[in-house]
């Protein structure tokens, strides 16, 4: 089995396939038509086709076993290298430092251009889920650099440490919850603790006064009949 972009023979294949039978069609098109058909982002076919492309640049036999005879067009200038992919996943995680989202901090890069942030977008999260090497590396040089301590990005691009806060709320909650609720029946346990309390006082001076407690028998007696 062959993973190109973490995916197997059969993705590349139907992609393969679908090319043949999209000619003369815009690429954004095809990416869109084919990834809404297998269920995936555009982003994803988009970069599975360029990482088909680069492959078939340098392996004769990969080229001859899938593509055969299709040709992958690329646009050079389009293509990240790997010193513009490492310079452009610096930015990102610079700029996250300022605690912007993925989608404002590649906003801004981009220059405001969608579609510039759309790639830039795509290709930071591919980085993060198929390279976790390059994260570490540039992690580590940043904060040589800046000397600050960033957070390590999840593979959708959240910080982990975000994750953690929110559990750690979550329990801090659940104990306030707790606590308002053992409060409460305190409270209540005092108040019947208070009522015993004066019920036994009560009952205390009526067994001591033989005439009362006659009284307060024969009452109770009455109050039984009635009901």
């Amino acid at each position: 089995m062959n993973l190109i972009y973490g995916y197997d023979d059969e993705l590349m294949i139907k992609l393969i396939e679908h090319i043949k039978t999209s000619k003369n069609k815009n690429l954004t098109a095809v990416f869109r038509e084919f990834a809404l058909k297998e269920n995936k982002s555009a982003g994803t076919i988009r970069n599975l086709y360029y990482a088909i492309s680069k492959r078939a640049e340098t392996d004769t036999d990969f080229k001859n076993k899938y593509l055969n005879g299709v040709e992958f067009k690329t646009n050079k200038a389009d293509k990240f290298t790997k010193e513009n992919e490492r310079a452009l996943i610096k930015k990102i995680m610079l700029e996250r430092l300022n605690t912007r989202s993925t989608r404002s901090a590649v906003y801004k890069i981009a220059n405001g251009d969608g579609k510039t942030a759309l790639r830039y977008q795509n290709k930071y999260r591919a980085v993060l889920k198929n390279n976790e090497s390059l994260i570490g590396d540039i992690k580590t040089e940043i904060e040589k650099e800046c000397g600050v301590k960033i957070p390590i990005f999840s593979k959708t691009g959240a910080p982990i440490e975000y994750g953690v806060n929110k559990v750690k709320d979550e329990i801090n909650a659940l104990i306030e919850r707790i606590a308002k609720k053992v409060k409460a029946e305190n409270s209540e346990l005092k108040k019947e603790n208070a009522f015993l309390k004066s019920e036994i006082s009560r009952l205390s001076m009526l067994i001591n006064s033989k005439d009362t407690a006659f009284a307060f028998f024969k009452k109770e007696e009455e109050i039984s009949k009635i009901n």
